[in-house]
């Protein structure tokens, strides 16, 4: 089934499926939290590895995840992800970093 032309919907709207595609130049969300693997239930493997990829073209796609096995959060090229470093909320003023 196709749709032609502009589509209004007021209410909730539900999408059934294991696909949903957005084709769109602009994508505007305004929830100030995006949840990603909704359906996580109980412990979750250690493989597990979600978050944002993006798509470069010609180049490796950059990525920022998050990393079960080491709790960590990552970012950089595909495939060549590197920690992203941290600090305390309150460091001390001269503090040495660890």
């Amino acid at each position: 089934m196709s749709l032609t032309g502009n589509l209004e919907v007021s209410g909730n709207f539900t999408v059934l499926g294991t696909t949903t595609t957005i084709d769109t130049v602009d994508l505007l969300v305004e929830d100030n939290i995006i949840v990603i693997n909704k359906n996580q239930t109980g412990t979750p493997l250690s493989t597990l590895t979600s978050g944002l990829e993006v798509e470069r073209g010609d180049l490796t796609n950059y990525q920022f995840m998050f990393r079960e096995s080491d709790d960590s959060f990552v970012i950089g090229e595909a495939g060549s992800l590197q920690a992203v470093a941290t600090r305390e909320d309150t460091p001390l003023s001269l503090g040495i970093p660890y």
